[in-house]
């Protein structure tokens, strides 16, 4: 993974020989007296279990922690093997190498089946390491231990699992509003220490009433070794799972797009590359995706050269039918009939199929642009990529993002103030944010941005 260069004291002392990092000699982590157990949806379609895995790789690849002195439980989502699958050796290798013994909280162990029991209880005698923990909770708030609350049911919660094995407690975590709900501010008072990606929810933090002295920014970042355009051939389209949601049918089959037109290759017929829009995200409303039909209708047509991929995980009770979900907005907006919807508006395609990080590099190196006008990010790790991969990124001019995004760079989408949430009638819609207030982001701006990078 590349690094900057940064005069920070590092728990390991150099070794006469070996390799290390370029230029360094090779480095050797010193034994901690608190060890990290880490807390984090790790096997889940989670931005915070992605996270984390990175978090945790590069601190062993760089020295700056033992394995030994890590330990992990997978907690605040379900287990999705799936995901396991799609992790390379190496990362199933750490995570199962690294699980804490422990996998069920103190509260719950009474309740076990005696065999359950007995096999707990047995794992944390067989447990060589009696060092107290520092507890990272890279989960939701609602995971997080809090005196007077009955503790979390999900997978792994509550974090700590284990009060008597903790020595600190250390929240990381965002939240993508202007402000933080009362209840979530009241979990992240009773942790002893906050890590936030940016100033913005440091920010937001404070004015919640969490003392600004225990919230540290830590920002996120990505391993530029596997976000490198230079190592990676375009996506192969079959894999992706893109259905057509809006548009005249086009390529081989209607569900799809030419493959060999979209990974640059002209057909035989002398058609022009389509230009390649992307936007990446979790199906929520806070994602802007109808900001994003609106826009896209507005500045292309049916004969205009121009595509947008939606790939979109699944989020809460959301399903997986994104095609039939864009296909009734376009038409509602536009009041058209679903031949209209084909006839008269330009191709849009979404897909819900989970993908290797590796996959979405080669998704990125395939496509022209990414646009995501969010109403609000904690950090943005989509657009980062994207970056990475030298593609322009069109994406809102507020929270997160704008800690690592300028007009220099990228192409910040203007904003028309501030609005409060309300639920959209969606069930799917997330409770948390009713009564924040987030960006609403500029449509004609967006509409204006497209058109730009397109000609």
């Amino acid at each position: 993974m590349k690094a900057t260069q940064h005069k920070i004291q590092l728990p390991y002392t150099a070794a006469a020989n070996g390799a290390g990092l370029p230029g360094q000699q090779q480095a050797v982590a010193r034994s901690l007296e608190f060890p990290l157990w880490w807390h984090a949806p790790f096997v889940a379609e989670s931005g915070l279990g992605a996270e984390a895995i990175m978090m945790i790789e590069s601190l062993i690849a760089t020295r700056q922690m033992r394995a030994d002195d890590i330990y992990i439980t997978h907690s605040g989502d379900a287990f999705d093997h799936k995901v396991l699958r799609s992790f390379s050796a190496a990362t199933r290798n750490m995570l199962a190498h690294r699980q804490h013994p422990q996998q069920v909280a103190d509260e719950w162990m009474e309740l076990l089946f005696p065999a359950q029991k007995e096999t707990q209880l047995q794992r944390l005698a067989d447990m060589h390491d009696t060092r107290k923990a520092i507890a990272v909770c890279h989960n939701w708030f609602d995971c997080w231990r809090r005196a007077g609350e009955m503790p979390s049911n999900m997978p792994g919660c509550p974090c700590p699992l284990s009060l008597n094995r903790t020595a600190f407690t250390v929240a990381r975590t965002m939240f993508e509003t202007a402000g933080l709900p009362a209840h979530l501010a009241d979990h992240v008072k009773a942790m002893d220490e906050v890590w936030v990606p940016t100033l913005f929810n440091k920010e937001t933090f404070t004015k919640a009433g969490v003392d600004p002295a225990k919230i540290r920014v830590v920002p996120e970042a990505i391993d530029t070794d596997l976000w490198d355009p230079a190592r990676y051939s375009p996506a192969n389209l079959t894999r992706l799972g893109l259905v057509q949601a809006t548009g005249p049918p086009a390529g081989p089959n209607a569900s799809l797009p030419d493959a060999a037109m979209l990974r640059g290759k002209l057909p035989a017929s002398g058609q022009k590359k389509p230009y390649v829009f992307l936007a990446v995200f979790k199906w929520e409303a806070r994602k802007g995706w109808k900001d994003l039909i609106q826009g896209f209708t507005a500045a292309f047509k049916p004969s205009d050269n121009a595509v947008l991929w939606i790939l979109a995980r699944p989020f809460m009770e959301s399903g997986t039918d994104f095609d039939q979900k864009v296909r009734r907005f376009a038409a509602s907006l536009h009041n058209f009939s679903e031949a209209q919807v084909s006839s008269r508006l330009p191709r849009i395609y979404t897909s819900a199929r989970h993908l290797s990080e590796e996959d979405f590099v080669r998704v990125y190196k395939a496509a022209d642009v990414l646009v995501i006008p969010t109403h609000g990010e904690g950090w943005g790790r989509p657009q980062l990529e994207a970056m990475a991969m030298g593609l322009p990124v069109i994406t809102t001019n507020w929270s997160g993002p704008t800690a690592f995004m300028n007009e220099r760079i990228a192409y910040p989408l203007a904003i028309d103030g501030l609005s409060e949430v309300r639920s959209d009638g969606d069930p799917n819609f997330f409770q948390a944010f009713i009564g924040q207030r987030w960006a609403q982001p500029s449509v004609k701006h967006l509409t204006q941005l497209l058109l730009h990078v397109y000609r």
